[in-house]
């Protein structure tokens, strides 16, 4: 798991194309965060308000170009327990999955 997602979008697809390039060399499959996946205590004020949230116009480009095995993205999800009722954004996870065909 290599997670660039804090990254200018063009970084990361800098370094998670390194880091696609490095593991495959050896067999390791390779997943990569796009969008930002952040702290259940942290909800009210990102989450719930959409911030960093996965733009799928970025999916395609970001997935052909790393070559990344696995897409973690960014919908309404946290780590760890929520400040506040979640609402995930299940239209977004579904326009994302019309443009890739990845695991997640």
């Amino acid at each position: 798991m290599y997670d660039g997602s804090s990254l200018p979008l063009d970084e990361n697809i800098t370094n998670t194309r390194r880091v696609v390039q490095a593991a495959h060399a050896v067999g390791v499959a390779v997943e990569a965060e796009l969008g930002h996946v952040g702290f259940g205590d942290q909800y009210e004020s990102q989450g719930a308000k959409r911030v960093g949230f996965t733009d799928p116009d970025n999916v395609e480009h970001f997935v052909e170009t790393t070559g990344v095995d696995f897409l973690a993205i960014a919908f309404g999800s946290a780590h760890g327990l929520y400040k506040g009722e979640p609402h995930l954004d299940l239209e977004l996870v579904a326009e994302i999955r019309r443009r890739v065909d990845l695991h997640w």
